[in-house]
């Protein structure tokens, strides 16, 4: 069967309800809730990363939506968790960072330490379990690729093109080394083929054509086809909660995490190099889209 759709999804969550009684929005708030939930209790979602790094550098910032880290590798080799109480040395005598063979890394609230710092320029890359950005359907939004890249994109940056002039705001960069595509809202125009593409914040790369229309942005959920079935569950157990209908709520919800648990455990079983270091991510609220 075809993939579930935000609005198919919704209209499964309905079927039972009446519809004059519930609102398309509530029910859409709840579902993206879900798959907040679902990836979060499970690491269901999964990305990789490229960031390209000067020598002398001591951390990173992390991307806005890690949730979990679970590998890092720099120049090509991968490089251990350490946790930041351990005797480890990480400044020298004149109280500078220390820099050297790049082997170890921590994590401290938004970023990422590397010890030592790297005494190159090169690639760090990451794989996470990531928070999605749960894109509006009713944004206009445009797709951009690029290639030479010599800074990563941010999140919420606004990029301009130095030729055209032309400007929008990344909120989702679909990276791989030194290539990637962009998903752009407020774009003021199409942008130029091999153009200079400049963030305010971070990202430098050359545009790769120009910007197309992204018309299906934001109409299907991010996890995997084959988990967005479990997600009216849980959105029906806030309804039905709502209406202070407990006992169908409890049995909705205890459905819904029994679904969610067989999973968690199948992800679980997989081969993880190392602790996963944990972010977060609930402070920033349940339903949000940035």
């Amino acid at each position: 069967s075809a993939a579930m759709t935000w609005t198919e999804l919704e209209d499964r969550v309905l079927v039972g309800f009446n519809h004059q009684d519930v609102s398309r929005l509530t029910v859409k708030k709840y579902l993206v809730e879900a798959q907040e939930d679902f990836i979060l209790e499970t690491g269901c979602l999964e990305r990789t990363k490229w960031l390209y790094l000067t020598a002398s550098t001591e951390y990173v910032d992390l991307p806005v939506d890690v949730i979990a880290i679970n590998r890092v590798e720099w120049r090509g080799n991968r490089i251990e968790p350490i946790d930041i109480f351990d005797d480890h040395t990480l400044h020298q005598t004149d109280t500078s960072y220390r820099t050297g063979s790049t082997l170890e890394y921590y994590q401290q609230a938004d970023r990422l330490y590397l010890r030592p710092g790297t005494t190159q320029t090169g690639w760090l890359t990451l794989w996470y379990i990531y928070r999605p950005n749960v894109l509006d359907t009713d944004t206009t939004y445009k797709k951009l690729s690029y290639d030479t890249l010599t800074a990563h994109f941010v999140r919420g940056e606004t990029v301009a093109g130095g030729t055209s002039g032309d400007t929008g705001v990344v909120e989702f960069d679909d990276n791989d080394k030194k290539t990637g595509t962009l998903t752009l809202s407020s774009a003021s125009g199409t942008f130029q083929n091999d153009e200079t593409l400049s963030g305010t914040s971070n990202g430098v790369a050359t545009t790769n054509g120009i910007a197309t229309a992204f018309s299906t942005a934001g109409d299907d959920p991010d996890i995997d086809e084959d988990y967005r079935k479990y997600l009216p569950d849980y959105a029906r157990a806030q309804l039905y909660e709502d209406r202070a209908i407990f006992d169908v709520s409890d049995r909705f919800m205890q459905k819904y995490i029994m679904n969610r648990e067989n999973v968690r455990q199948k992800f679980a079983e997989r081969f993880r190099s190392g602790p996963m270091q944990i972010k977060d991510v609930m402070r920033y609220g349940s339903y949000a889209s940035n």
